[in-house]
C-alpha cells in the first residue's frame, strides 16, 4: 500500500530533483539530435523532446505528496506512475520502491529510474503523452521513429544518462550494457544481411504492449458492478475508447470460449472467479514472457530447418539456419510463439487460454489504448515492410560466431568500467577504500556465462585476452591497498586462461 514519504525520504527526493534540474541545465540541441536519429535538425520532434525534457526540471518537487513509496512494486519495475483510465485521465501518484529513497548518494542511478517515471507525469492538452514503447536494455531500443522517441519514457532516461556521464567525464557509466544489448547492437550492425534484429524488435514492441494492456484487462476483469449501476456503467464504458477496447477484449475471450460471460449474482454483475482467474493467468503469462524476452541469448544454429525454439530455464533462443529467408513478421511470429510456448502453463489440466496465447497477444494489441495503438502502427508497418536480404549460409554461420563474441566483448567492457570505478575509489581517503575489497566478486558473476559462451566459439584468444586485461586493470587498483586480495585475482586469471584457445 502506498505510503507518504518520511522526512528523510523527502530529502532524498529533493536531491533527485536538484540532480534532474542540473542535467536539464546541460541540455543542448546536439544532445537531442544524437537520440533523434533520422529527424530533421530543428524539426518538431526535436522541439517536443527538448520542451518536455526541460519541463522535468522542478517537476518532482512540484508533485509534492503525490510522490509516495510502495513496497509492493516489483524490483524489476522500481517505480510506477499511477494514472486514472478514461478520456480525462488524472495523475494519482508517483510510486517509488523504498530502496530508491533510502539515502542521498552521488550516483545518478536511482535518479534515472525516477526520471523515467517522472516523464509519464507530463501533461499536455488533457493527456499524458509519454508512454512505454521501448526500453534501453531490450530488443526494440534503437528502432523507434523520431516521433516515438519523443514520447518514449526511456528516451528521457537515456538522454539524462548521457548528460550525467558527460558531467562526470565517465562515458558508459550509466549505459545499458549486458548480453542482450550486445547482441542487439551487433544485429543492427549486420541488418543488411539478416532481419533477425528487426524481428526481435518487432516481438519486443508487440509483446510489450500486450503485457501492459494485459494488466489493464486484469484490472477491468476484477471489477464487479452493482446491478443497480450496471446500465450507467455500461454506457460510461461505451463512451470511453480506452474502456470500450477493454470490454471488446473481454468479449473476445468470451466469444472464443476462453471465459464465461459476466452474469448477475447476489446483486452484483461480473465475471466468475474462474473467469477472473483466467484473465489473471493470461496477465501472469505475459509477465513471464516479457521477462524471458528480456534475458534471451540468441543462438543461431548452423543447420538447415525452419525452427525456432526457446528454453525458459536458460533463456536460449535457438534459431535454425533455415529461417534466414523469412521476412520480419514471419520470423518475428516464430520467435513470439516460441517465447509464449516456453511460459505457457504445462500439465494435464491446462487452462483453455494456454494454447491461445499467440492469439491473445494479437487481441490485446488490437484493443490497445487508442493513443498507443495509433502511435505504434507506423513503426510496426515499417518493420514488417523491410525487404528480406539475401542471407547466405556463410552469413548465418558467421553470425553464430559473432553473437557470442559480442557477449564476451560486452563483459570486457563492463569489467573495464569496474576498473575505472576502482581507480576512482583508490584515490579516496583510506577509510573509503573498503569498497575495493572483494571487488573480484563483481567480475566473477560473469565467469559462468563467459565460460558457456566461449564453448560455441572456434577461437577465443582475443576475447579472453581482453577479459584478462580487464582483470589486471582492476587488480592494479585493489592489490596495492589490500595485498591479501592478490590470490583472488590470480585464481580468476587462471579460470579465464583455460578458456583461451
Amino acid at each position: 500500500m502506498p505510503q507518504k514519504l518520511s522526512d528523510q525520504q523527502k530529502l532524498v527526493v529533493q536531491d533527485m530533483d536538484a540532480k534532474i534540474t542540473a542535467l536539464v541545465g546541460r541540455l543542448t540541441a546536439a544532445d537531442l539530435r544524437a537520440l533523434l536519429v533520422g529527424a530533421a535538425p530543428g524539426g518538431p520532434e526535436e522541439a517536443d523532446f527538448g520542451r518536455r525534457f526541460r519541463a522535468l526540471s522542478g517537476e518532482l518537487a512540484a508533485l509534492g505528496d503525490l510522490v509516495q513509496t510502495e513496497a509492493g512494486l516489483s524490483p524489476s519495475v522500481g517505480a510506477n506512475t499511477s494514472i486514472t483510465a478514461g478520456a480525462n485521465p488524472q495523475l494519482l501518484r508517483l510510486e517509488l520502491r523504498p530502496e530508491l529513497v533510502e539515502s542521498v548518494t552521488s550516483s545518478h542511478l536511482n535518479t534515472l529510474t525516477v526520471l523515467h517515471e517522472l516523464s509519464h507525469t507530463l501533461r499536455e492538452g488533457g493527456a499524458f503523452p509519454v508512454k512505454d514503447y521501448a526500453y534501453r536494455s531490450e530488443w526494440a531500443w534503437g528502432y523507434l521513429t523520431p516521433a516515438l522517441t519523443a514520447v518514449n519514457a526511456d528516451s528521457y532516461a537515456e538522454l539524462a544518462a548521457r548528460l550525467a556521464e558527460g558531467a562526470l567525464g565517465r562515458p558508459g557509466r550509466y549505459g545499458k550494457l549486458g548480453p542482450l544489448p550486445a547482441q542487439r547492437e551487433h544485429l543492427r550492425s549486420v541488418a543488411g544481411r539478416t532481419v533477425l534484429g528487426a524481428a526481435l524488435a518487432w516481438v519486443d514492441l508487440v509483446l510489450n504492449r500486450a503485457w501492459i494492456r494485459g494488466s489493464g484487462a486484469l484490472a477491468h476483469a476484477e471489477v464487479d458492478v452493482p446491478d443497480s449501476e450496471l446500465a450507467a456503467r455500461q454506457r460510461a464504458w461505451s463512451a470511453d475508447p480506452d474502456q470500450a477496447a477493454l470490454v471488446a477484449f473481454e468479449q473476445k475471450l468470451v466469444s472464443e470460449g476462453l471465459i464465461a460471460a459476466r452474469y448477475s449474482g447476489l446483486g452484483s454483475h461480473g465475471l466468475s472467479w474462474l473467469g477472473k482467474g483466467a484473465v489473471r493467468g493470461i496477465s501472469d503469462c505475459l509477465e513471464r514472457a516479457k521477462q524471458l524476452l528480456s534475458r534471451l541469448e540468441v543462438v543461431p544454429v548452423a543447420a538447415d530447418g525452419g525452427h525456432v525454439s526457446c528454453d525458459a530455464s536458460s533463456g536460449a533462443l535457438m534459431v535454425w539456419r533455415g529461417v534466414f529467408g523469412e521476412d520480419v513478421q514471419r520470423l518475428g511470429g516464430r520467435i513470439l510463439e516460441a517465447v509464449l510456448a516456453a511460459v505457457a502453463p504445462a500439465g494435464f489440466y491446462q487452462p483453455a487460454y494456454a494454447s491461445r496465447l499467440r492469439d491473445i497477444v494479437d487481441w490485446l494489441v488490437e484493443n490497445d489504448r487508442p493513443q498507443e495503438r495509433l502511435a505504434l502502427q507506423p513503426l510496426l508497418r515499417a518493420l514488417t515492410a523491410l525487404p528480406v536480404p539475401a542471407t547466405t549460409a556463410q552469413d548465418w554461420d558467421a553470425l553464430a560466431q559473432a553473437l557470442p563474441r559480442a557477449i564476451l566483448a560486452d563483459v570486457a567492457t563492463r569489467w573495464q568500467l569496474v576498473a575505472t570505478h576502482a581507480a576512482d575509489t583508490a584515490a579516496l581517503a583510506p577509510e573509503k577504500r573498503k569498497a575495493l575489497q572483494h571487488l573480484d566478486t563483481v567480475l566473477r558473476r560473469d565467469v559462468g556465462q563467459a565460460t558457456a559462451v566461449s564453448r560455441r566459439l572456434t577461437t577465443t584468444k582475443a576475447e579472453v585476452d581482453a577479459l584478462l586485461a580487464a582483470v589486471d586493470a582492476v587488480a592494479k587498483q585493489v592489490v596495492p591497498h589490500f595485498k591479501d586480495e592478490a590470490a583472488r585475482y590470480a585464481d580468476l586469471r587462471l579460470e579465464l586462461s583455460v578458456l583461451r584457445r
